[in-house]
């Protein structure tokens, strides 16, 4: 189904403003499905005799879903929570194909509708839509894309790294995102951080003999914390971000005036904008989503490492103190290139 007509199909249903992550398939098992992978145990609820295949899909597991096989022909999908406790709603409501109980669902792939949501809490879920070559095709889903938590709480080793080692220009730049008090300007912050902090002398040290960077480790192991939804949140918040970049850096590109002051600070915005955001792409990374960080920035970056080349030379820009430490973590950034003019 085409992601148009998917995004159609969601707001006829009653989700009209639900993002969907990456598809993927479940795979179906084939006549020998032990060969497959596939692990054959008893069904989790009373069903006679049935036995179930489990189903090795981490992008399912991720959403919250444990998936299974029954072993009996026709072949149908048991649904049921990670997590128990948690409620089911299924979209459009008394859908053919559908047969739920408490806390389980059964899905027959061959009376499906064309597009089945099903969300847990009413938070998050998964979209499954039938698919003839494999049985089915699923989408992580959330119900409201743009939440990330208010009450996202900065790293501990961030604030008392700030506290101990002086940094007046990085705290500033820190606590300028942290004022906003919000999920995403956390996140920004972080990476601010986490990117233009200078190594202490006993880093460099570490670094110099091939020592593992324990404040990296500390920085990945916050961010493998954080919940599955926040995580999806501020992925689908870096591509509208992206998007919304690239359409300023068109602008900007289109009317150049380097002799205007305006048009020379919106140019340094662009520039620092952009670094934010590789903060937030190396934060996603460290998470786990590197290929979907790079197939958000593509098009952005590709416009940018056009422009920028073509751009007259201003050579107080090599001053700013922010680009200048980007290009330390970014030497072949295009957003960092003025600092070589």
């Amino acid at each position: 189904m085409h992601p148009n007509t998917i995004h159609e199909a969601l707001k006829a249903i009653g989700l009209p403003g639900a993002a969907l992550g990456e598809a993927f398939t479940i795979p179906s098992p084939a006549s020998d499905p032990v060969a497959r992978g596939f692990v054959r145990r008893a069904a989790p609820v009373d069903v006679s005799d049935w036995d179930v295949l489990d189903v090795n899909v981490p992008d399912a597991r991720r959403a919250g879903f444990s998936l299974h096989w029954t072993t009996h022909e026709p072949r149908q999908m048991l649904v049921s929570p990670c997590e128990p406790g948690r409620t089911f709603r299924v979209l459009p409501p008394n859908a053919p194909g559908v047969v739920a109980t408490d806390d389980e669902l059964w899905l027959d792939p061959a009376t499906l509708p064309p597009l089945l949501a099903v969300l847990l809490d009413d938070d998050t879920g998964l979209t499954f839509q039938p698919s003839p070559e494999t049985g089915l095709v699923a989408h992580p889903l959330i119900v409201d894309p743009l939440a990330i938590p208010d009450a996202l709480d900065v790293p501990r080793h961030v604030t008392s790294w700030l506290q101990s080692v002086p940094d007046p220009w990085l705290d500033d730049l820190v606590q300028e995102a942290l004022a906003l008090d919000d999920g995403w300007s956390t996140l920004i912050a972080t990476g601010r951080f986490v990117r233009l902090r200078e190594p202490t002398d006993d880093e460099l040290a570490a670094i110099r003999s091939g020592t593992p960077n324990d404040t990296s480790a500390r920085e990945s192991e916050w961010v493998r914390s954080l919940p599955a939804k926040t995580l999806e949140s501020a992925l689908i918040h870096l591509q509208t971000a992206a998007e919304h970049l690239h359409g300023t850096l068109d602008e900007v590109a289109n009317s150049v005036a380097p002799d205007n002051p305006t048009w020379r600070q919106s140019f340094l915005d662009v520039l620092h904008t952009r670094d934010d955001l590789e903060g937030l792409a190396l934060i996603l990374t460290a998470a786990g989503s590197g290929e979907r960080v790079k197939m958000a920035l593509s098009a952005l970056d590709a416009a940018g490492e056009t422009w920028i080349r073509a751009l007259p030379t201003l050579p107080e820009l090599a001053d700013d103190e922010r680009l200048s430490r980007a290009s330390v973590v970014s030497p072949l950034g295009w957003w960092t290139e003025p600092v070589d003019w």
